[in-house]
């Protein structure tokens, strides 16, 4: 019997191709994009979850330390970590370990005739009591901080040596040789911490230094701690270190939820948030491709209710009718799913590029797999639910009953609204990426601006480099002294004010600021763009200062000019605590511009090269030719291989900062486009069954007169009707999601009127082309025929 209803159901599966193709590539799709950003999710929040006390660890991040109050890093001052030891008796154990590690820096390693980038993970000895690591041969000598001897993790120490052992092997980094000491464990899943060799943490500074922020804390919570008092407590606590540093606020969040907070960790391609987003347009994409099935199929069994009816009359029994259906049904979702394994098995490079995502093939075959059983299981389900409204249908109701388009329509109208959504949302971050490109937006032109990091000797090695660059007829233009004023590279001056002018005198509030020097040629060189007040100048007495627009706000001044404000600087060798403000530039989007803009404060210094050799150059290069420059300069200055981002172009810092906008850009511009195929394919397989049922209308409608630019006239009308429909619901939502999404960025693009517009075009032209087509194939039929065959 099985057997006899699966060729029934590939007989009517062949009998109406056209739908059963677009079910099945639309499903397989959808089933794609569902599984894989389910599995994606998953893997985000499994970071770190293997370690056997995972639930009681936690991570510390400063507040209101490098910018703003309420500012958040995860770099913690290196005295940080043993004065937790005294202060929380509810702490068990608590490490310290690299910063760098933690934001998945490289570090280039010359090692076993390889020359490449490899993860290191600077740690204390208690890192083994808190974390699910072992040593398997050799051992690291903790008790001598600052040693060259480093261990080798197990999967990297056979990647690299085979079955030959790696201690006593040596690495080069910068011209400086390591030996591997010993072999440790993988980690058991994901981590927060991936790592290729462990090194001993330095310890270069006092215990108690405050001034450097460069480490991470975790710290491990007694089992029998209430966690969630322990933790109010500790974000309320307040350390006050030696002057000038201030009051210093912490906070801590469980290990497990570092990966997915998108305000702490970076270097990730993806932001959390966007991953969640991601899923749930997966998940409406798999909703659109069954609901967009399930039309098709009720569609085309209402075209065989005849059919139906007459196997009950017949003989046929609910059940057996029941039996056909679903095998029919089932079917072309497991062809489906077949077809979507294929497609997973043919794109998962690219997803693992994308994602991020470290699993072998056949783990994410296999989660694949119960995602793909768990969506049939549940259009099954959905499946018998509807299939029970119909099911009791005679020969008698089946000739009579009036033909109910109703769920043809909400059908047509709830794909028109997801494409609408999708193609919307897709559009505003096209145009806010776009828009993040424009310099005249950003206050600051970094364009073709490169900054090269080096230690000088003295103020003659800043001159002879700076000649030696000269050099290089790719460099434009060259600044010396200065501090970049683009992205995180280079020394940055913190500072913290505690007095201004107009202050509220019941007020407690610190500002923290960031400093830079700045020059003539340095004004000219960004293009910096003066608000109000005048730009600084060699006259000027070495307190008077600039201020960007943020800082402004947060004096709460509408007037700067003339005001003051103390803080603690130390400026060209004189200690300054009192400033007056001569000018006020533009706020510079130098950073992600999901950030804030940090107050800021300018201070003049037109030394061109620095008395203390501590100057950073800046420089200016043709378009194009960063690589080019790059290679010249390790050629002139004798750069070691195991020297890199020698130079850090900001235009490559820019582009890391919108990377993770563009990897969503790639994503849901490709899953929008797979959602708009399928709701063009489903619509026209639905005007394609409206036009098989109303044949006999079509007929008679010519009989009577009626030409074919009046038949394709009425169906054109009512789909158009619930075009409009679909936008009037869907470009409110889609402008409340966008707006969003918007409100995270400093500058947001507006969404102008011309976007509305070209959708409703786009997707009218497609109506027509569709409903056109189709219908006037109908209308061109013989009427007799019809009639007849009716």
């Amino acid at each position: 019997m099985f057997s006899h209803y699966l060729k029934i159901a590939f007989r009517n599966l062949t009998k109406y191709k056209i739908q059963t193709i677009i079910s099945i590539i639309g499903l397989a799709v959808g089933f794609v994009c569902f599984a894989l950003s389910a599995l994606w999710i998953r893997y985000e929040r499994s970071f770190d979850t293997f370690h056997p006390n995972a639930e009681h660890l936690y991570i510390t991040y400063s507040v209101g330390m490098a910018g703003t109050s309420g500012a958040r890093t995860l770099f913690t001052p290196y005295g940080y970590a043993d004065y937790l030891r005294t202060a929380f008796p509810e702490i068990k154990n608590v490490t310290q370990m690299s910063a760098l590690s933690l934001i998945q820096s490289p570090r280039y390693f010359e090692i076993a005739n390889t020359f490449a980038p490899f993860k290191v993970l600077d740690i204390q000895e208690n890192f083994f009591d808190m974390f699910d690591m072992r040593i398997l041969v050799g051992q690291l000598p903790f008790h001598e901080p600052g040693s060259r001897n480093i261990a080798i993790s197990e999967r990297r120490a056979r990647q690299l040596f085979g079955n030959e052992s790696p201690l006593g092997k040596t690495k080069i980094s910068n011209n400086v040789e390591f030996t591997i000491t010993a072999v440790v464990s993988d980690w058991a899943g994901p981590s927060n911490f991936p790592f290729d060799f462990l090194a001993v943490k330095r310890t270069r500074l006092p215990e108690h230094a405050w001034g450097m922020i460069v480490s991470n804390v975790v710290f491990e919570l007694y089992p029998t701690v209430n966690e969630e008092a322990f933790l109010e407590r500790f974000r309320n606590h307040v350390v006050r270190p030696s002057q000038p540093f201030g009051n210093l606020t912490f906070d801590a969040i469980p290990l497990t939820s570092l990966r997915t907070n998108d305000e702490l960790i970076d270097g990730k391609n993806v932001r959390h948030q966007f991953i969640v987003w991601f899923s749930l347009i997966g998940l409406l994409v798999i909703a659109c491709a069954l609901f967009n099935y399930l039309t098709l199929f009720f569609s085309r069994f209402r075209i065989r209710k005849k059919e139906f009816a007459l196997r009950m009359v017949c003989g046929a029994n609910t059940k057996s009718l029941f039996a056909l259906l679903a095998i029919e049904f089932v079917l072309v979702l497991v062809i489906a799913a077949l077809l979507g394994l294929l497609l997973v098995n043919f794109f998962q490079h690219i997803f693992r590029e994308l994602s991020g995502v470290d699993l072998p093939l056949s783990a994410i075959l296999v989660e694949m797999s119960v995602y793909f059983a768990g969506v049939i299981l549940f259009a099954l389900l959905l499946f018998t639910l509807l299939l029970f409204i119909f099911r009791k249908t005679s020969l008698n109701a089946a000739i009579r009953r009036r033909k109910n388009a109703n769920s043809r329509r909400i059908s047509v109208v709830l794909q028109l609204i997801i494409s609408i959504v999708f193609i919307f949302g897709t559009a505003v971050m096209i145009k806010q990426l776009n828009y993040l490109h424009r310099v005249d937006n950003l206050g600051i032109d970094f364009r073709n601006t490169a900054m090269l990091w080096r230690s000088f000797g003295d103020f003659q090695d800043v001159q002879r480099t700076y000649n030696q660059l000269r050099q290089i007829p790719e460099i434009e233009t060259i600044l010396t002294n200065t501090h970049p004023l683009f992205g995180n590279s280079g020394r940055r001056f913190m500072g913290i004010v505690r007095d201004w002018e107009d202050r509220d005198p019941d007020s407690s509030e610190q500002i923290n600021y960031e400093r830079f020097p700045i020059s003539d040629a340095a004004i000219e060189f960004y293009n910096l763009q003066l608000v109000a007040g005048r730009f600084l100048n060699e006259n000027d007495a070495r307190n008077d200062v600039m201020i960007n627009e943020s800082a402004a706000r947060a004096f709460g001044w509408y007037d700067p000019i003339g005001k003051t404000f103390g803080g603690y600087a130390y400026i060209s060798g004189e200690v300054f605590s009192h400033f007056i403000v001569r000018g006020v530039i533009r706020n510079r989007q130098v950073q992600s511009p999901t950030l804030p803009i940090l107050p800021a404060v300018y201070h003049f210094d037109n030394d061109p090269f620095g008395t203390h050799g501590s100057g950073t150059i800046v420089f200016r290069y043709r378009e194009g030719t960063i690589d080019v420059v790059r290679s010249k300069i390790n050629d002139l200055l004798e750069v070691p291989r195991t020297f890199t981002n020698f130079v850090v172009s900001a235009n490559e810092t820019w582009a890391e900062y919108l990377s993770s906008e563009r990897t969503l850009l790639k994503l849901l511009g490709f899953v929008s486009l797979i959602c708009i195929l399928i709701s063009i394919f489903g619509f026209f397989s639905l005007v394609s069954l409206t036009c098989e049922e109303r044949r006999k209308e079509i007929a008679i409608r010519k009989v009577n007169g009626a030409t074919i630019h009046d038949i394709v006239g009425i169906f054109f009308k009512e789909d158009s009707l619930l075009l409009a429909i679909g936008a009037l619901i869907a470009f409110p939502t889609g402008y409340y999601i966008m707006q969003r999404w918007l409100e995270q960025y400093v500058l947001q693009t507006p969404i102008p009127l011309w976007i509305y517009v070209a959708i409703l075009l786009a997707l009218t032209l497609v109506i027509v082309l569709c409903v056109g087509w189709r219908v006037w194939k109908a209308s061109i039929e013989n009427p007799a025929d019809v009639v007849k065959s009716e």
